[in-house]
């Protein structure tokens, strides 16, 4: 599996971090990534940002569905029960350029 970190870096992409009653949501450019101590990755989104404990996710799905450019994928990131704490994506109309970038990263990622 390929750290979200490399992923990150290059587009303008959205995060939505998952908890049993809350849901983070951050969009927009992607200033900094980061791998901290310990196995985290820390990411600054426009202006929030969000840290993953990559230690704690046990797999990482490739998902599909259709979008205004055609095809877009997501990344979902699972806990050990299977539950899902993060979800990579676009979320809403980005540009061509964009969305381009972003489905070649994601055909680039080995299969599981």
């Amino acid at each position: 599996m390929r750290t979200p970190r490399a992923l990150l870096r290059r587009t303008a992409d959205r995060v939505a971090v998952f908890a049993p009653a809350a849901m983070q949501a951050c969009g927009g450019r992607v200033h900094v990534t980061d791998r901290t101590v310990g196995g985290r990755v820390f990411a600054a989104v426009a202006d929030s940002s969000v840290e993953i404990d990559l230690t704690g996710v046990r797999a990482c799905h490739l998902v599909r569905s259709t979008a205004a450019h055609g095809p877009t994928s997501a990344l979902e990131l699972d806990d050990e029960d299977g539950r899902c704490v993060a979800v990579i994506t676009q979320f809403g109309m980005v540009g061509e350029d964009v969305h381009a970038a972003w489905e070649h990263l994601a055909a680039s990622l080995p299969d599981a």
